[in-house]
């Protein structure tokens, strides 16, 4: 009963009174806050991120369970983000920017949060990882997959 989804803008969650929540979980949502250029996919995860700490109330948690991958990947990714923007675009595909885990913590703590810590989600025995484009297409073990899930939590001290 003390549970409310809402469907809303997540850089804005325009339809949730401010200090109205006790947590604010954002599920594998985060890559999806793409732009035309990764600043401003940048730009769009730390309003949304802000603006669910506008929600939560003092002592309130944000809880983001989300797709990472290592620093190395993230900095090819994002010199290939205007060919991929541009390639999934053609495939009628949804873009998509994948963070790593340093670039989450900085931007939960650019956003105001305290004690923020994470905790990575084991996969199961084998891991698609073009699912969203392709499903089948490159099945891999799990411990071999460049994409890990995580888990970050991050208070509200204000």
């Amino acid at each position: 009963p003390n549970v409310r989804y809402v469907c809303d803008d997540a850089r804005t969650l325009s339809r949730i009174r401010p200090h109205s929540f006790d947590t604010v979980i954002f599920q594998f949502i985060l890559h999806h806050l793409v732009d035309r250029t990764k600043r401003k996919m940048i730009d769009n995860i730390l309003c949304a991120l802000r603006s669910a700490r506008r929600c939560l109330k003092k002592g309130g948690r944000i809880v983001v369970v989300e797709i990472t991958v290592m620093r190395p990947f993230e900095v090819i990714e994002s010199l290939l983000y205007p060919f991929g923007a541009f390639l999934f675009g053609v495939m009628g595909k949804p873009t998509v920017g994948l963070l790593s885990n340093k670039t989450i913590l900085d931007l939960m703590r650019t956003a105001g949060l305290a004690d923020i810590g994470y905790e990575r989600i084991l996969y199961g025995m084998r891991v698609d990882i073009f699912n969203g484009i392709r499903p089948g297409l490159i099945v891999v073990p799990g411990w071999m997959a460049p994409q890990k899930s995580y888990i970050f939590q991050g208070d509200n001290r204000s």
